[in-house]
């Protein structure tokens, strides 16, 4: 017993980030993450994740030009280009590019700098909850708790920026709890920077700048009050300017995004809403159903669910004895959220990362319902009992988040087994005189991740494309050059028969065929 007693005072000697740190890394462990990082797009939404690397793949090869963003699918300009760009400003992909220039083109390169960014922003949230609690064991499972979700889990190991804009969000708050704790105006800005970051990464991010935003306003008109003495914002003139230049860049952004596309004829990314008002019953009960048998399982183990309403409960109930501040940020994100609901509400039905930056909902109820155990039932919140109770909740959600990962990667959710050939045949298309510039069609896909994963820039099935002989021909006069075929199945199909004439070489369950520009009807 000694022996476990040295080495405990001896961990909690070590400076409570560093303890963080550690826990941090084990669950990565735990998850898989290590040999997960070497991995290229694969599994659940593969499509979008293939689209990030795409577009920071050819920022890479076509020069660098910011805003000139392309992928791989040439579905712009009457299907002959890859001109298109995200409602995200596109600083992840350019900056993956600008490793690429140093390091490589590595897929590991991606998915190492999301992690550390999503891990970072853990870290800050955790030094956040230490501002508001200075205690290391609440601040620790509160944090740890949210890197129980599998929806997080999974995306922050990933090429989709979502995960990174909360993380941004993470750090963006706990700057600006330092400064309503302290009231530093050079903390402030720094905040705004981080939610700056977290609207360039993904717009729905800016969830809580909106709320903070009305608190201003309201503080401003005097209509509320979240300090108990003075005023939160005690600068409103250089405040408003942040503000509005943090929605002036992201607003500007967007406006050239919808402009871009437009300019290139590309519907590829959307820039617009899904709402629920646009949808009939059939459809509502459709994403209704998915979220039921689908994706709450993904969202959190489910009793976690049930625990994030029980204590939002509790909340509502002390909403008088809670820090007025908190509770504000709370109902503000609540409301915010629900609108983000009904407006993308048609997303959630195939979707799961477009619920991620919906997680700061959650994290803020269950630091609101700390903060009241704190201050209305101390002996519960110094209590070890219920710190086991806690503990053990965590380790039901970490067993439940490392079966979903191992399920995502392993299981019915993941395509790798039919195209795996995919991950590996680049260099043997260059070794047979097909260039990174020459056009392909490649079938079977209904997405475009064939085209990013051998680096070729083309066609696929998608957007109804290269589905009969006619559609065959168009591609090959906007300049398809080869046709990329996978597995025995697809070569059964009769529209395809006149176009396996010039066979090129073969990839294991890949098959390559040179076409002909000239084309016989």
């Amino acid at each position: 017993m000694n022996i476990f007693k040295k080495i405990q005072d001896r961990f909690e000697a070590i400076n409570p980030n560093i303890r963080f740190v550690f826990w941090l890394l084990l669950f990565s462990v735990i998850y898989n993450y290590p040999s997960i990082l070497v991995k290229r797009p694969q599994s659940v939404h593969h499509w979008r994740q293939a689209d990030c690397a795409s577009l920071a793949l050819n920022y890479y090869q076509t020069g660098m030009h910011f805003f000139q963003p392309q992928t791989h699918n040439l579905t712009s300009d009457n299907n002959t280009s890859g001109y298109c760009t995200t409602s995200e400003i596109p600083v992840s992909y350019y900056v993956i590019a600008c490793l690429y220039k140093i390091f490589g083109y590595h897929d590991f390169i991606f998915r190492f700098v999301n992690t550390l960014i999503f891990l970072t922003g853990l870290l800050y949230l955790f030094k956040a909850c230490n501002l508001l609690f200075n205690n290391t064991f609440w601040s620790t499972l509160i944090v740890l708790f949210f890197f129980t979700s599998p929806v997080l889990v999974y995306y922050g190991n990933n090429f989709l920026t979502d995960s990174s804009a909360l993380a941004f969000t993470f750090i963006a708050w706990y700057f600006f709890i330092k400064f309503y704790l302290n009231n530093h105006q050079k903390l402030f800005y720094i905040s705004m920077l981080f939610f700056l970051l977290a609207g360039a990464y993904k717009i729905s991010a800016l969830l809580s700048l909106v709320a903070i935003l009305i608190v201003f306003i309201s503080e401003s008109a005097g209509i509320l009050r979240v300090k108990n003495k003075g005023k939160l914002f005690s600068k409103p003139i250089v405040c408003t300017v942040s503000f509005l230049l943090v929605f002036s860049i992201i607003g500007l952004w967007v406006y050239f995004a919808k402009s871009y596309n437009s300019l290139h004829g590309s519907g590829y990314f959307s820039t617009g809403i899904f709402p629920l008002w646009n949808l009939d019953k059939t459809k509502i009960q459709m994403v209704t159903k998915n979220i039921k048998e689908l994706w709450l399982n993904q969202y959190y183990y489910v009793y976690s669910l049930y625990f994030f309403t029980a204590i939002f409960l509790f909340t509502i109930f002390y909403i008088k004895k809670g820090n007025r501040f908190l509770m504000t940020i709370n109902i503000l994100v609540l409301i915010g959220s629900s609108i983000y609901v009904v407006l993308w509400f048609w997303t959630l039905k195939d979707h799961d990362y477009y619920t991620i930056n919906l997680y700061i909902l959650l994290v803020f109820v269950f630091i609101n319902f700390i903060w009241l155990i704190k201050a209305q039932f101390p002996k519960a919140y110094a209590s070890k009992y219920l710190k086991i109770l806690f503990i053990g909740f965590l380790l039901l959600n970490l067993n439940h988040a490392r079966k979903q990962m191992k399920e995502r990667y392993n299981s019915w959710w993941t395509e790798y087994p039919e195209y795996k050939d995919y991950h590996t045949i680049t260099p043997y298309l260059r070794s047979i005189g097909i260039a990174p510039l020459d056009t392909v069609i490649c079938l079977p896909d209904m997405s475009h991740f064939t085209l990013y994963l051998m680096n070729q820039r083309g066609w696929t099935e998608c957007l109804g494309n290269n589905s009969d002989s006619t559609a065959i021909a168009t591609s090959i006069k906007h300049g398809a050059k080869y046709l990329i075929v996978n597995g025995e199945d697809i070569l059964t199909r009769n529209y395809l028969k006149s176009f396996l004439n010039n066979p090129a070489g073969q990839f294991h369950s890949i098959k390559i065929f040179k076409l002909s520009q000239t084309i016989n009807r």
